[in-house]
């Protein structure tokens, strides 16, 4: 009975250990960082709507969770894309204006180039590709004053290019930077395609 109970003690110190190895060995060089960006926004309008193509300059937050291999990296993350919304005339005799919002939540997974030039900085080619749930609403204003709103969400997929450098402070804290762009097929009726582009800023831990 003592033996047997030698054994399981060693057993489980020994599953222990190991669970403890595993884990540090997965977490060597993963990180998760927050980013923010501020985009130009542009949708294509051209399939029936009563307004011009509308655009705006928006912000986005995003959170993600990567892993680093020095020259190369790999990352999976959730952005949001703020409510965007632009005003035009509209040549109807029943109708003097409209209105078009649209904000949507994205779940990317993403690939990156990442070339050291010195011991602290390296540069991002990187490229990513998710999918995207966009929220569209139009509201027409009436000659008379009345306002009628037709919205719907759907689901779409999104492609994107990185292109920025990686600074780190030191081996735990990385500064992110540079340019994006990236365009989004929303499936929404009177606006499919969406086109962002603009720079973004973002902080990493690493582990």
């Amino acid at each position: 009975m003592a033996n047997m109970t030698k054994f399981g003690f060693k057993t489980l110190v020994a599953t222990a250990l190991l669970s403890s190895v595993a884990q540090a060995n997965f977490l060597d060089n993963t990180y998760v960082g927050v980013e923010g960006a501020i985009l130009s926004t542009n949708i294509d309008a051209s399939d029936g709507w009563r307004t011009d193509d509308p655009s705006d300059v928006i912000g986005e937050l995003s959170l993600k969770f990567g892993k680093d291999f020095d020259i190369y990296r790999v990352w999976t993350g959730y952005s949001y894309k703020m409510e965007s919304s632009d005003k035009s005339g509209v040549n109807d005799s029943n109708y003097s204006n409209n209105e078009i919002k649209f904000q949507s939540h994205n779940i990317i997974l993403g690939a990156g180039y990442t070339p050291s030039i010195n011991d602290s900085f390296k540069v991002l080619i990187g490229a990513y590709a998710g999918v995207a749930i966009t929220k569209g609403e139009s509201i027409d204003t009436a000659n008379n004053g009345s306002t009628e709103k037709v919205g719907d969400t759907k689901t779409g997929g999104i492609f994107g290019l990185k292109l920025g450098g990686i600074y780190a402070i030191n081996d735990s804290n990385e500064i992110e930077f540079g340019l994006k762009s990236d365009y989004t097929s929303t499936g929404l009726e009177g606006y499919k395609n969406r086109m962002d582009y603009g720079a973004y800023l973002g902080y990493n831990y690493k582990f």
